[in-house]
């Protein structure tokens, strides 16, 4: 027979007997949290970074908890999406634009760095560009990249036959600069300034002979060989003297800059830095001017290409002066120097000009023959209306 404990009465209980535990209420979403839906856009300025990929953030002018699914930083704007609320904020990611993807800004502000404050789509973002821009800029960009608080961008390239976008290609600044200082294909940049625009000589020269060293200490003041110079100069064989004679060296002390700090090319050079540009693009120089008051004279210089002419294994130069004289109008003499000697053909706007020059010739030989130079073939003609 078993034996109930005379004491099991005071260990039972009954169910409802048991203590409950207090339950916590579930806190309320705060009445002045955004109303922001999944999938919805929003700014925000990070003010506090806190543990585990979480900020405290200003959002419609008040603050809120972030989760983010990578760093930020105090002071970062961001351009994010709702994934989903929590009670005290939401968990958001960066509403991305797609690498290679083209949009418009417009620059508010400038920044150390080639880091600008830009409005995007009525938004303000930071952006980082690969060129100089000031406030005001309006530019076509495409993404290259994405961060927290920082979109990477360059210029829309253009566009293929196909259509698609060259997403990989961008320019450093100097090829930037270079770009727009380029001149069009076809165009010709502006004459070269030699001499300060002044005459070369105060008066007409007594003998030709005067010319010749005016025009060739014209040329090497005038900064088209500036940066030559300036190697010559660090070599030893430049007086410093010289170099600050060439337009360059007068505004190395005072350099502009755009509002991002970089530097850029004055206005006044830049006539002259698209002659160097185009000198070297096309091994030719141009210059005109007055040789003295009242005398103006078109002068151009130029390498000619590999193969050209007679004796093509030799380096070959051609020149082209051009001024028009009270007595004889307007004439064209072109040189070609090769071989040892120079070719020329002179082109007279009437036969009696013509006349004149080929009895002229003569004398002509026997200067260049004084000179060094032999005269290996020399031409006269008369161009078609009178004109060159």
């Amino acid at each position: 027979m078993v034996l109930i404990p005379s004491d099991a009465g005071l260990n039972l209980r009954q169910p409802g007997d048991a203590a409950l535990l207090p339950v916590a209420r579930s806190p309320a979403i705060p009445a002045d949290l955004p109303d922001l839906r999944q999938g919805q856009n929003f700014t925000a300025t990070i003010q506090q970074v806190l543990p585990e990929n979480t900020y405290l953030a200003l959002v419609a002018g008040k603050s809120v908890t972030l989760s983010l699914p990578g760093s930020a930083k105090a002071g970062d704007t961001l351009e994010l999406v709702v994934v989903d609320r929590t009670a005290r904020g939401f968990i958001a990611q960066l509403a991305d634009l797609a690498q290679g993807q083209r949009f418009s800004a417009v620059i508010l502000e400038a920044l150390p760095g080639n880091v600008y404050k830009a409005l995007v789509d009525g938004k303000p973002v930071t952006l980082q560009l690969d060129l100089p821009a000031a406030a005001g800029d309006q530019l076509d960009l495409q993404v290259v990249a994405q961060t927290p608080g920082l979109i990477t961008a360059q210029l829309a390239t253009s566009r293929s036959d196909s259509g698609s976008l060259y997403q990989y290609t961008s320019l450093s600044r100097a090829g930037q600069l270079i770009g727009q200082l380029l001149v069009a294909e076809g165009e010709t940049p502006p004459a070269a300034a030699l001499n300060r625009g002044q005459p070369l000589l105060a008066q007409p020269p007594a003998d030709a002979k005067e010319l010749a060293p005016a025009l060739a200490e014209a040329a090497g003041k005038s900064g088209l060989f500036y940066e030559a110079h300036q190697a010559q100069w660090v070599a030893g064989k430049l007086p410093l003297e010289a170099l600050l004679q060439e337009p360059q060296a007068q505004h190395t002390a005072q350099p502009q800059a755009t509002a991002a700090g970089a530097n850029t090319v004055p206005i006044e050079l830049r006539p002259l830095v698209q002659q160097q540009l185009d000198a070297v693009a096309t091994q030719r120089l141009i210059w005109q001017g007055e040789v003295w008051p009242g005398q103006t004279m078109d002068w151009q210089v130029e390498q000619q290409p590999e193969g050209h002419g007679q004796g093509a294994a030799e380096q070959r130069w051609a020149t082209t002066l051009r001024l028009t004289t009270p007595r004889l109008g307007q004439i064209q003499a072109a040189l070609n120097l090769a071989g040892g000697g120079v070719r020329i053909a002179l082109t007279a706007p009437s036969g009696a000009t013509a006349a004149d020059l080929s009895a002229a010739t003569p004398a002509l030989e026997q200067s260049l023959a004084a000179a060094g130079v032999p005269l290996l073939g020399i031409t006269v003609g008369v161009s078609a209306d009178g004109t060159q």
